[in-house]
Parts: C-alpha cells; structure tokens; sequence
C-alpha cells in the first residue's frame, strides 16, 4: 500500500509497505545510561544501520521494515510537542521505510509506563498507524513521533 512521501529534515522518508505478518516488539529503557531502545523481530546482522540524529540511529532490513531503532543520550522534553487533529485516521500495520541519510534532532517524551520519540516539532498529527505497543504519528505523510507503551526498565 503506498502511502505517500515521508520528510524528515531535508530527506524523504517514504512509507513502502504495511507488513501484515506478525513480529515480536521490545521496548526498553536503561536510566544509567540513558538509552531508549525498540527492537523487534526482524533484527538482524544483515539490517542497515541510518542515523537518523545526533543521538539516534535505526536499521532497517532488506524490506524497509524496522529491525532497532536506539535513542542515546537524547534531548528530553516535558510536554507534547505535536499536536492531534480532531479526527484521527487510524490504521494497524507495521510500516516499511525507504530512508536516506537524516541529520534531525531527536527528542524523548517520557510518559507512565512509556515515552515517545519525536522526530519532528510543532506539527500537526493526522494519522496514527499501530502496531502492538508502538504508535506510529504521521502529519501530512511525515513521521512525527512514534509513541512506546509497556517498556521494559533495565537497570
């Protein structure tokens, strides 16, 4: 299913696939270090690594999908930094990326028994597309934030 053009910074992320077969997910938090982290299913030594900020990288394999996406030492911010629309359209999937070099600011939102990462500001969210514990929040077919629930703390 195409969705469109994805922007992230000065580089376009596009959105090539929903999968539709099922993949473990983790979500983790490790405080000493401060290190937020999703791992699923498809991780392996063959996935691309992109880093996408200063603080953040994701591998993605052969497919687009997501195999890690890491967050160290990211900005930590206090409040929502996107907002919602009044209608939502909400889709489930697990969507698949085409990525190039990014060079964008990261920043993490913690929240009760989660966090989101936000790759984007002051924008506008229309769509979210879930996938077990993970919300992926599109504004205007870009990935804004993704938001992790039911995180593992390691300690």
């Amino acid at each position: 299913m195409a969705f469109g053009l994805w922007k992230v910074g000065d580089e376009m992320i596009k959105i090539i696939s929903y999968r539709t077969k099922d993949t473990n997910i983790e979500i983790t938090y490790t405080p000493n270090v401060r290190t937020y982290n999703i791992v699923s299913g498809l991780m392996t030594d063959d996935c691309r690594p992109f880093r996408i900020a200063q603080s953040a990288m994701i591998w993605i394999d052969e497919n687009g999908y997501i195999g890690e996406i890491e967050c160290i030492y990211p900005i930590v911010v206090e409040d929502q930094i996107c907002t919602f629309k009044d209608k939502v359209k909400i889709f489930d999937g697990f969507p698949a990326f085409e990525i190039p070099y990014c060079d964008n600011e990261v920043y993490i939102q913690n929240q009760v028994n989660g966090f989101i990462i936000w790759f984007s500001k002051d924008k506008e969210i229309d769509t979210i597309i879930t996938f077990k514990h993970l919300k992926f929040l599109i504004s205007n077919n870009e990935l804004v934030g993704i938001t992790c629930k039911e995180h593992e703390i390691i300690e």
